[in-house]
């Protein structure tokens, strides 16, 4: 199987988990779904990042009922932020790993909200918008640290270095 088929594979069983075990709410929401994308996408090259982000934002609109479309154009543009932007300018360093679960959690809400009031107007997020986001940034970020090592043997087997790209 290609490394794209594992990453395929890697985002149905975050999209499953999701959906059953991973949606505790304690004033910030785990994505476990946002977190392999986000270690996917330092992982894999920017075309298969893209095509990820955009097939599990499908799936996950489909499954979740959401705005349709929301979380496809989201997701893929998290991927092909992290995978062509940001591992260009570090590639092996752990500090990255730490900053995409922060920053792609951050951004995750930013463009989620943008296309909520270009959408939805009438949706307007008070103050505890805020907290949600805060406790979902530091949840992710820790997740993000112990999901890389796992995400990477996974597109790896046998590549070149524990923080590089995968081969």
């Amino acid at each position: 199987m290609t490394r794209t088929g594992r990453a395929v594979v890697a985002s149905l069983i975050a999209i499953v988990l999701e959906f059953s075990l991973f949606g505790w709410n304690f004033g910030g929401r785990v994505s476990l779904v946002l977190v392999v994308l986000l270690v996917s996408a330092l992982l894999l090259e920017t075309k298969d990042a893209v095509l990820l982000g955009g097939i599990s934002g499908l799936l996950m609109d489909l499954l979740g009922g959401r705005l349709l479309g929301m979380h496809v154009v989201t997701y893929a543009l998290l991927c092909f932020f992290i995978s062509r932007l940001l591992t260009h300018f570090f590639r092996e360093r752990m500090f990255l790993v730490v900053c995409i679960g922060l920053g792609g959690t951050l951004l995750y809400y930013g463009l989620s909200s943008l296309w909520l009031f270009v959408f939805a107007p009438h949706y307007l997020p008070g103050l505890w918008f805020l907290s949600n986001v805060a406790l979902s940034t530091v949840a992710n970020g820790v997740l993000t640290v112990l999901i890389y090592p796992l995400v990477y043997r996974l597109y790896s087997c046998g590549g070149s270095g524990f923080w590089g790209k995968a081969s």
